[in-house]
């Protein structure tokens, strides 16, 4: 019997409809909701300006969102995310838009390999590329569909598994340096 609950049930549910579960889109919901009285939102742009790039480095308040360890300074500083993590991202000028993840350390290669993205819950295309020893790049085109209504919305990112790295406390899958949206 499949647990709801079951992070790979839910790897499987997103693999096999195409988007993410409302399930999920509920923990990602109170996940945001916890973190919006700790942290300020990030800047979105005023009324009639809009922007034609964003990022979200893992040292910058602009990096806001559920399922992030806390920030490692190293040369790269960046965050673990658990098997499931979000970003709220401010909305920008409606047109097609290319997401760039920045992944580094030492990455399981099913972490990048099955990991699942979507924006507002609608799957999204990534492709990933090795830059280095290290170092990998996540790509996926955001449709302006994903860019048009409300100010801002969820970027969610979900992987297969999760493991236990020294020095890092719990289980984590892959530690992000940052995201561009340009």
């Amino acid at each position: 019997m499949t647990n709801k609950t079951d992070p790979s049930s839910l790897t499987a549910a997103i693999r096999a409809t195409g988007r993410f579960p409302q399930r999920a889109m509920d923990v990602v919901d109170q996940l945001l909701a916890s973190l919006q009285e700790a942290r300020t939102p990030p800047p979105h742009p005023a009324p009639g300006i809009a922007l034609d790039r964003f990022e979200a480095r893992a040292d910058m308040a602009s990096f806001v969102g559920g399922g992030w360890g806390a920030l490692v300074d190293s040369p790269t500083p960046h965050r673990w995310m658990t098997r499931t993590a979000s970003l709220a991202v401010p909305r920008l000028d409606g047109q097609n838009r290319m997401l760039h993840i920045s992944v580094v350390g030492r990455a399981r290669p099913a972490h990048l390999k099955n990991l699942a993205v979507a924006a507002d819950g609608n799957l999204l295309a990534p492709a990933c590329q090795r830059r280095g020893v290290s170092r990998w790049t996540v790509s996926a085109p955001l449709p302006k569909t994903s860019l048009t209504g409300a100010p801002y919305f969820v970027l969610t990112l979900a992987t297969s598994g999760t493991g236990h790295v020294r020095g890092v406390e719990g289980a984590v899958s892959l530690a992000v340096a940052g995201f561009v949206i340009e």
